[in-house]
């Protein structure tokens, strides 16, 4: 019995889609067996110098291509339950590679509404399905000379045009064998959920559809797509050094990945004082030094919303939202190389204030839903913030 236990367990290991770093393939390790699992697929993400990834061969069944042969972006299908892996070269020549094989699971490899895209350069996106994953395997950022703050491997995004009635995410890592079933690591989401009380304190929730998506800079070695319904986007490698973005829509939403060593950024927002609004983030925060992201509230004298994480304050999908109309994001981190902090931001305008003796709008409310319990601090005008534990709310949104 614990035999069998055993085989099965390595079965199911088997089937996990992995990333296969060219950096560990040298002469002194080779051969590498991989375990993988019959008629998936292999993607070679690398813009490595071609003579040496002549060097480098993959044997599955009885087939045998050097590594040079699949930098098209072309798959290979898997006909075996191993992956033999042989390099020619040396392991100093080895360590300088930057590129990564990526190996899907046979029910991935053939759903026709799972993609892989390599991006080596400018290209447009264009999905038509009513429920598609597009996974991105970004290749090596390369430029003369790269700024201080230029990331190894980045996707520039562009140009977002869906739906309104069709949910897209952006999730980090590779979607796993069950990436159909709920999932906690979204760092994009359109629509958005906008948590509130009314004036009798009972909770509502409002999906709010951003028809304005600003340029993101996503800068992971991979990461992939979620959509509802049928989406374009364009996507590049360069990288965009913007120290400062404006804004030309009240209503908007973007991203920051900040890792490693990274420049705080500054939003400038194109808002209406005259308007009620909401304004917010999604955020992943892991970090080794401390950090603040603030909205800057667009009435003069008025709180800030504020939140602030240690290296204590772990977070996942934590939606952190307050009604204060901002007109600007500042990050400010007390390290040059903080940690990591994933956030998308939005900022939505709504109605106008009613006419009154003031000109001032009513002071502004906080509303927190985390699926981890991190300790963050938001002021917004002198109403405490709510805290509440996200529970799977967003499923029905999420695919």
């Amino acid at each position: 019995m614990k035999i069998l236990l055993f085989v099965l367990l390595l079965g199911i290991a088997s089937a996990d889609p992995q990333i296969i770093w060219l950096n560990r393939q040298s002469v002194a390790n080779s051969p590498t067996i991989v375990n993988v699992e019959v008629g998936g697929n292999l993607y070679l993400a690398s813009n490595d110098d071609s003579a040496q990834l002549q060097k480098i061969t993959i044997t599955t069944g009885t087939t045998t291509v050097s590594l040079d042969q699949l930098s098209d972006g072309k798959s290979l299908k898997i006909l075996s339950n191993q992956l033999t892996i042989q390099s020619n070269l040396l392991d100093a020549t080895a360590k300088k590679l930057t590129g990564y094989l990526y190996v899907t699971t046979a029910i991935q490899a053939n759903d026709n509404t799972f993609d892989v895209k390599v991006v080596n350069g400018p290209q447009a996106l264009n999905r038509n399905g009513d429920s598609t994953t597009t996974v991105i395997l970004n290749t090596q950022y390369k430029d003369d000379f790269p700024s201080f703050f230029a990331p190894e491997k980045t996707t520039y995004v562009t140009e977002v045009q869906q739906f309104r009635s069709n949910p897209i995410n952006f999730h980090y890592g590779i979607p796993g064998d069950n990436w159909k079933t709920f999932t906690d690591n979204q760092f994009f989401e359109n629509p958005q959920p906008f948590d509130f009380y009314d004036d009798h304190g009972r909770p509502h929730t409002n999906m709010i559809f951003f028809d304005s998506v600003e340029p993101m800079q996503i800068n992971l070695p991979y990461w992939y797509i979620t959509a509802g319904g049928p989406f374009s986007l364009n996507m590049d490698s360069t990288f965009n050094d913007e120290p400062i973005h404006n804004t030309t829509s009240a209503n908007t939403t973007g991203v920051y990945i900040l890792n490693d060593v990274w420049r705080n950024p500054i939003v400038n927002f194109a808002t209406d004082p005259t308007r009620k609004g909401y304004s917010g983030v999604l955020a992943y925060v892991d970090l080794d030094y401390s950090a603040c992201i603030i909205f800057n509230n667009v009435i003069k004298g008025d709180a800030n919303y504020t939140m602030c994480f240690g290296a204590d304050n772990k977070m996942v999908h934590g939606q952190l939202s307050s009604d204060l109309v901002s007109k600007s994001l500042v990050v400010n981190a007390t390290a040059g190389n903080p940690g990591t902090l994933y956030f998308q931001y939005f900022v939505f305008t709504g109605e106008l204030y009613p006419i009154t003796s003031s000109t001032q709008p009513p002071p502004s409310t906080t509303v927190t839903t985390t699926t981890a319990i991190a300790t963050t601090t938001g002021s917004a005008g002198n109403h405490d913030a709510f805290f509440l534990i996200l529970a799977g709310a967003f499923w029905k949104y999420l695919l």
